[in-house]
């Protein structure tokens, strides 16, 4: 008997693993919502801080940090003249990088989604 409900709590922990890694991993959807809210955050920052400027349709790639799981970049492309990163930490809001170095190492992780823009 106690064999059996070794291997019964065995099985549950496993499902329970699985299921977990699966709820995790992010759709297509996913990333779309997260350049939704990082293009309206910086839409907002743009015409903050250069009003009558025309924002124009920029191009956005979310980046995934592989080493911290629930860590994700956006990186906004708008000509070739701004380039602006954005990160966000699980369910915390998105936070704008100042430092060049965590943009460059940004650039080295992993690409998981490409938003090419509108013309």
């Amino acid at each position: 008997m106690k064999k059996k409900e070794g291997v019964l709590i065995l099985a549950i922990l496993g499902i329970t693993l699985i299921l977990t890694a699966c709820s995790q991993r992010k759709t297509t959807a996913d990333y779309k919502e997260m350049v939704s809210q990082v293009l309206k955050i910086d839409k907002a920052d743009t015409q903050r801080v250069d009003p009558g400027v025309p924002y124009g349709h920029p191009k956005a790639t979310v980046y995934h940090d592989e080493n911290n799981k629930n860590t994700y970049y956006v990186q906004v492309t708008d000509s070739e003249t701004y380039t602006g990163f954005y990160k966000k930490v699980g369910n915390g809001s998105w936070k704008q990088l100042t430092n060049n170095d965590q943009a460059a190492k940004v650039l080295q992780m992993k690409k998981v989604y490409v938003h090419k823009g509108t013309s």
